[in-house]
């Protein structure tokens, strides 16, 4: 029997019950990717109420291309932030810098929405989606697109 896996140092090593900046609590871990992680967390602020969010932890590589220029999320997330209409499209309610052992990490703390495609789709029936569902969500991408686009 192998053992787990060690876990990538360029990633932060987030576990249920750190708190993150004396106010996020991690939860559970929703998922990962190349340049991030994904957390759900719960703010204590009284202003949200312990309202449930999802943290986006980026990998120290990502936190320095955002540093650099070349990766630009922050910025994106910012200007959809102060948009009117925006139901199509992720909240940024605050964006933190957290410490680990090797460095810095920035951390996107978005409204928590659905699960990714990939996701949705491993869990279906046969791993595949029905076409009203893939219909459904081609019109919430393209609805999302027009608000980024007015």
């Amino acid at each position: 029997m192998g053992s787990a896996p060690s876990p990538d140092p360029d990633f932060f090593c987030a576990r249920p019950g750190l708190k993150l900046k004396d106010r996020y609590e991690v939860l559970r871990k929703l998922g990962s990717g190349v340049c991030s992680s994904t957390w759900l967390i719960s703010d204590s602020k009284a202003e949200y109420g312990g309202k449930y969010l999802a943290a986006k932890i980026l990998s120290l590589d990502a936190t320095q291309q955002h540093r650099t220029g070349v990766m630009r999320e922050l910025e994106f997330l910012e200007t959809i932030r102060k948009q009117d209409d925006i139901d199509s499209l992720p909240v940024l309610y605050d964006d933190i810098e957290i410490q680990g052992p090797r460095g810095s990490h920035l951390c996107f703390l978005m409204d928590l929405l659905s699960s990714d495609v990939s996701s949705f789709r491993r869990n279906a029936p046969n791993r595949a989606l029905k076409p009203y569902i893939v219909k459904n969500i081609i019109a919430q991408v393209l609805e999302a697109l027009v608000q980024l686009h007015a």
